[in-house]
C-alpha cells in the first residue's frame, strides 16, 4: 500500500510542474542511491525531482542540482555530481566507461526546440527567428554545461534550433 501512495505522490509532484531528471544508462546493471537513502535498478530509467528548485525553474531560471550516487553490479561507481537544469523536465545519460583510461561520467540530453515559422513574414524577418533561435540554442547549451567549441556543444546547438 505505501508503494502505491508513493507513485501517485511521485506523479502528481510531476504534474504540478516539479522539476525533474530522468537518468537513461548505457550500461543498466546499475542501482541508483538518491539523497534519501532510496536504491532503484537502473534498467528502469530512474527519475529523480528535485523539488526544492521549483520555483527558481518555473520562473525561467536555471539551478543547480545533485545528481545520485550510481553503483554498476562490477562495483564501478559514478559520485554524485552538480548537474545544471533549466526546464521542469530534464535528460541526462549515465555513461560507464568501457575501458579503464575513461570515467564514468553523466551527458545532458538536449530536449528539441520547435522553431515557429510564420510564412506571413518577410525572408529578412525569418532570418532574424533564425539567428535568434541559433543564440538561445546556445545559451541553453551553455547552461546544460556544454563547453563552447566542443562537438558535443555543436550537436546540442543543432538539436536546439531544428
Amino acid at each position: 500500500m505505501k508503494k502505491i501512495i508513493f507513485l501517485i505522490s511521485s506523479i502528481s509532484l510531476i504534474g504540478c510542474g516539479t522539476p525533474y531528471v530522468k537518468y537513461r544508462f548505457n550500461d543498466t546493471n546499475a542501482v541508483v542511491v538518491k539523497s534519501n537513502g532510496q536504491q532503484e535498478s537502473a534498467s528502469w530509467h530512474p527519475v529523480v525531482t528535485y523539488p526544492e528548485v521549483a520555483e527558481t525553474v518555473r520562473n525561467g531560471q536555471c539551478a543547480n542540482v545533485y545528481t545520485p550516487l550510481v553503483i554498476w553490479n562490477d562495483g564501478t561507481k559514478l559520485q554524485p555530481h552538480l548537474i545544471r537544469i533549466c526546464s521542469t523536465m530534464n535528460e541526462y545519460r549515465v555513461i560507464k566507461p568501457t575501458n579503464i583510461t575513461t570515467q564514468p561520467q553523466f551527458q545532458p540530453i538536449p530536449q528539441p526546440v520547435q522553431i515557429q515559422n510564420n510564412q506571413q513574414n518577410s525572408s529578412s524577418n525569418n532570418q532574424n527567428t533564425i539567428q535568434l533561435n541559433i543564440e538561445d540554442a546556445k545559451k541553453k547549451c551553455l547552461d546544460l554545461g556544454f563547453k563552447t567549441g566542443t562537438e558535443g556543444f555543436g550537436k546540442c546547438v543543432l538539436q536546439f534550433s531544428k
